[in-house]
């Protein structure tokens, strides 16, 4: 039987996470092999196989939203619930179901609330980073009890690779200046998880990130270095 890769996977408290690597799935090239978005011109019955596979590894249903770059999250009550438009964060008390988000080069942030058993996943590029999509799934959280959050920072393109325009620099710049840098090749540049870190750290956050570069590493997706190309997926569930 296919098994779907796996980046990276751990506990954070009473969750468990999980991040894929792009290999052991049923997608053709230019998606080879474990792409996991149904909306990036890849065949749907193999997005569909390669989802089942995943949901069947780790025995949950697994929830997906379809990015938009927001700042928004939404909470999942019911398992039948899938592909969740208009937002870009996922948050649940709710056991047998698995919050997943899925990037290419994007950042993703998984988080855990001690007090109140609560789970979120949140995708954040530049424009979510920017737009604060982690501090409002941290006030999220804080408002219904959980003081206590820990953090995963998923992989994401590195600031080498990433350089931007210069109006997009300072855009970045002015409300998170911790990701907008000159990078080894003199660029103007988006660190994207230096700008994550410091939002984690000015709101008390604990926190472990996977330092891999997405555009670097051939074990992930990455748009910018493919254009066309497929997602990994970053999961998190609470244990039974």
């Amino acid at each position: 039987m296919t098994s779907l890769g796996v980046l990276a996977e751990g506990e954070i408290g009473l969750a468990r996470w999980l991040i894929t690597s792009r290999w052991g799935g049923f997608s053709e090239k230019p998606f080879n092999e474990a792409n996991l978005a149904i909306n990036v011109g890849d065949k749907p019955n193999a997005v569909e196989a390669n989802r089942k596979q995943l949901a069947s590894q780790i025995n949950k249903t697994i929830i997906f939203p379809i990015a938009c770059h927001s700042n928004k999250s939404a909470w999942v009550q019911e398992k039948e619930i899938n592909n969740l438009n208009q937002v870009d964060g996922l948050i649940t008390d709710k056991h047998g179901v698995a919050l997943g988000v899925l990037s290419a080069d994007c950042a993703t942030v998984l988080l855990f609330a001690k007090e109140t058993s609560v789970v979120a996943a949140l995708h954040a590029g530049w424009k979510g980073m920017k737009d604060k999509i982690l501090p409002l799934a941290i006030a999220e959280l804080r408002r219904n009890g959980g003081n206590e959050i820990s953090a995963i920072l998923g992989p994401a393109i590195c600031a080498n690779c990433y350089p931007v325009s210069q109006e997009r620099f300072f855009e970045v710049k002015k409300v998170e200046p911790a990701a907008a840098v000159i990078n080894q090749n003199k660029d103007f540049a988006i660190d994207v998880k230096a700008g994550l870190k410091s939002q984690l750290n000015q709101e008390g956050v604990d926190f472990d990130s996977i330092e891999i570069c997405s555009f670097e590493s051939e074990d992930l997706f990455s748009f910018r270095r493919e254009n066309q190309t497929g997602r990994n997926a970053s999961l998190i569930w609470l244990k039974d």
